[in-house]
């Protein structure tokens, strides 16, 4: 939980990890890994971790919340996926959504570097550098 706090969010799911080493049955371990995996921009790792502390744990009111955060950036991956296809370019479409994603995938390197690219695409080339820095 240390390790969300302060936004570690690697050590978190290192953390997490180890702890379901020990106890794999304690469903609050999964979903401290959802958040870090969630904020490390691992969707899918996401999804398995949300899945099991559901499993486990099915009268947790939070687990909707959850849902619908990884519905959203699931949502949003497929929107960016869609605007840089050949038949569909639309950079500053995809930049929009590149920045909603990063909202719930703060440290997602491969988010963080497709806004990079979305910026370059779209030409805006003082953005892309401010943004850089």
């Amino acid at each position: 939980m240390a390790y969300l706090a302060v936004k570690d969010y690697k050590l978190a799911v290192d953390d997490c990890k180890n702890a379901i080493r020990i106890n794999p049955e304690f469903a609050r371990t999964y979903k401290r890994l959802f958040k870090a995996e969630l904020a490390l921009g691992n969707i899918d790792a996401a999804k398995d971790a949300l899945a099991t502390s559901v499993e486990l744990e099915p009268a947790d009111r939070t687990h909707k919340m959850d849902q619908d955060a990884l519905n959203t950036v699931i949502h949003q991956q497929a929107m960016i996926d869609k605007f840089n296809t050949d038949a569909d370019q639309d950079y500053e479409r995809s930049l929009g959504y590149c920045d909603s994603i990063l909202n719930n995938c703060p440290a997602s390197v491969f988010h963080i570097t497709l806004k990079c690219e979305n910026l370059l695409k779209a030409y805006k080339l003082k953005d892309a550098q401010k943004f850089s820095k």
